[in-house]
């Protein structure tokens, strides 16, 4: 497992009470991956399956829009 520590720039933005639009996109800016977009990374190679990703990430995609149509332009069949 893997954790991703919290650059100091971020902290400070989190102590100024940044929104969370504004930690996430500088976050992405910075090079993170949402765990949809990992999961599918892992599908493609062949470590884990469709329908895991859907399981862990349901919440994000209610929230993200990270559904079927997102899993067909990475080219992953979810049937």
């Amino acid at each position: 497992m893997s954790l991703w520590k919290l650059p100091t720039k971020y902290e400070e933005w989190c102590l100024q009470n940044r929104s969370a639009d504004e930690l996430r996109e500088a976050a992405r800016a910075g090079g993170m991956r949402t765990l949809a977009e990992d999961g599918w990374r892992l599908v493609r190679a062949g470590i884990t399956t469709p329908a895991e990703v859907l399981r862990v990430t349901k919440d994000q995609n209610m929230v993200g829009g990270f559904d079927e149509d997102v899993a067909a332009k990475l080219g992953v069949r979810l049937r």
